[in-house]
């Protein structure tokens, strides 16, 4: 969350998911961390740059300036993630906005923890400091 330049996974995306079970069970079974239950804290897609740190990686016709309805007259990239990116949903067809998906950042990635304890024979209990 305290991040400047930086690039956050995509849990739409399969691969992304099975990258997060990797990295638990590298905790789990390599470094032989017990685990009965996850805290998500900090988990929000947010950054102190405003849509893009690096400006050259803004498409030109960007999401950002077509929105109907923007909350307090705020910019909707203000220390948040780029509009524009695309996220997987296993079609190439149609790839998700962050434009749509931003606030399910962290459902997704609770869902790919949830699923890791349920693989360890766990009864899941994850904790999400932000949520949908």
């Amino acid at each position: 969350m305290w991040c400047g330049n930086a690039y956050f996974p995509d849990f739409f995306n399969q691969v992304t998911n099975d990258w997060w079970h990797d990295n638990w069970d590298y905790l789990h079974k390599t470094l032989g961390l017990e685990v009965d239950g996850i805290w998500l804290d900090m988990n929000e897609a947010t950054s102190f740059c405003d849509g893009y740190c690096i400006e050259s990686e803004r498409p030109k016709s960007s999401l950002r300036n077509k929105a109907y309805y923007i909350p307090g007259q705020r910019d909707l990239e203000t220390q948040n993630l780029g509009v524009d990116g695309r996220h997987d949903n296993s079609t190439k067809e149609y790839r998700i906005a962050e434009y749509d998906a931003h606030n399910t950042f962290s459902i997704m990635q609770t869902k790919a923890s949830h699923s890791w304890l349920e693989k360890q024979g766990k009864r899941p209990y994850v904790l999400s400091r932000s949520n949908f």
